[in-house]
């Protein structure tokens, strides 16, 4: 009879590895009963950013929902205690996101510009909401269809840290606005004032569309960042940059 697995010893073993991949699938097995998000994002960030606890460590997440479920940040803040800014446009979720969280939280729809009035498709299963002409041809097109129509306003994401007093080195940021992803992140670097910024973590959801995945893919390697785990990430990619 074989020698029975020593599960404790095994995830040390796997986090010693030299290998970066065994390595990081050690920390999501170790951290799956801590982890809220869906794949593993929030462990990704943790585990770039050398699991750093403390107030001095900043995450910004966007389309948050109700703060716990799905949530990329939810970890980094109850486990390390980061600080964080969660945005969030959808009606629905306000109430349950100021109560779960202890973050700042802002209620504008993130884009490209600010102070549009948009339409915004509020869908029946609340986490696939998004900006009307977004999210068209993905996997969950068809689950938008009879969404409700509501109006919302709009804020850049370089407005929205100005208007938060957010922290010039930001640990990690999760985008995810079902379809609008590139066009957010290009308004951003086109700031001149961009580079007050510095990011050192990106998830940015794609929904296996390939030519938004490889727009995002193109400007994000154009600012330097790296893309990681691509195997491991399904539809998120994770990238990262030193700052």
């Amino acid at each position: 009879m074989g020698e029975v697995i020593n599960l404790p010893q095994l995830l040390y073993a796997m986090r010693d590895n030299k290998d970066e991949h065994i390595k990081f699938f050690g920390h999501c097995l170790a951290y799956k009963e801590y982890s809220k998000s869906q794949n593993f994002q929030d462990v990704w960030a943790a585990y770039e950013n050398r699991f750093q606890k403390g107030g001095e460590n900043f995450f910004v997440e966007f389309g948050a929902t109700n703060g716990i479920d799905g949530s990329n940040t939810h970890l980094l803040e109850n486990k390390y205690y980061w600080r964080g800014l969660l945005a969030e446009p959808n009606p629905l979720w306000h109430k349950a996101l100021v109560a779960n969280r202890n973050c700042s939280v802002d209620t504008d729809c993130v884009y490209t510009e600010t102070g549009k009035t948009l339409e915004f498709l509020a869908a029946d299963e609340p986490d696939l909401s998004t900006i009307k002409g977004f999210g068209e041809n993905d996997e969950h097109s068809d689950k938008r269809k009879n969404s409700n129509v509501i109006e919302v306003t709009t804020v850049s994401l370089f407005d929205m840290f100005e208007r938060h007093n957010v922290p010039n080195i930001i640990g990690y940021m999760s985008v995810d606005t079902e379809g609008s992803e590139y066009d957010i992140l290009k308004a951003f670097f086109d700031n001149k004032n961009s580079d007050k910024y510095k990011i050192r973590c990106i998830t940015v959801e794609h929904n296996f569309k390939h030519d938004a995945r490889e727009k995002v893919y193109g400007l994000l390697s154009s600012q330097g960042y790296k893309r990681k785990f691509e195997a491991f990430s399904r539809w998120d990619d994770f990238y990262t940059k030193e700052i």
